[in-house]
């Protein structure tokens, strides 16, 4: 740093003189150093309050997953799938993330349920899967919602909604359908 200079002397940099400069002028300076107005304050503290909303929902679903797995005598495997899983097919190959995933047997029939995320970015879309190792035929959990899609991949019978075109749609399936869901299958 130059004696007589209050701001720091970086001649390897192009565009610090230019930076320098701008600061130098008191009008610059105070646009820099200005207080933020009340707006912005009020605009920071509703992100931060809709980001932990966000937060805690999520962490209350977890724990009403969870409780759902101990009340069915499922385990809960978190973000991950079991490999015998078969997701070897469209849609599923577009899954990018797994989350609150439940593994366990209901009347003899292995069951996976799981959150996810199809595709990435502004065209993805989050679902609920509900996996059965049975054929479709004997799979009547559709009955609840006759938009819900049914896939079936080698002997696993896939159950989700199908992406929507829609300004506001339900995405997860509520944690108190899944259940009946799940008593159903």
């Amino acid at each position: 740093m130059s004696p007589n200079r209050s701001l720091p002397d970086f001649p390897h940099w192009p565009v610090m003189p230019v930076i320098q400069e701008q600061l130098q002028s008191r009008n610059a300076r105070a646009a820099y150093t200005r207080d933020m107005n009340p707006w912005t304050y009020a605009l920071l503290a509703a992100a931060a309050a809709l980001g932990g909303w966000f937060w805690w929902r999520s962490r209350v679903r977890e724990a009403e997953i969870r409780r759902i797995a101990e009340l069915y005598g499922f385990r809960y495997l978190g973000d991950a799938l079991p490999p015998s899983l078969p997701m070897r097919d469209l849609p599923f190959l577009t899954i990018t993330s797994v989350w609150n995933a439940i593994d366990g047997e209901r009347r003899g029939r292995r069951v996976i349920a799981f959150d996810c995320r199809f595709g990435e970015g502004k065209g993805s879309w989050r679902r609920t899967v509900i996996a059965v190792q049975a054929e479709q035929a004997s799979v009547t959990a559709s009955s609840f919602d006759p938009d819900v899609q049914i896939d079936q991949i080698a002997d696993w019978t896939f159950l989700y909604r199908p992406k929507e075109f829609a300004m506001v749609t339900q995405q997860l399936t509520p944690v108190s359908e899944l259940s009946a869901y799940l008593e159903a299958i």
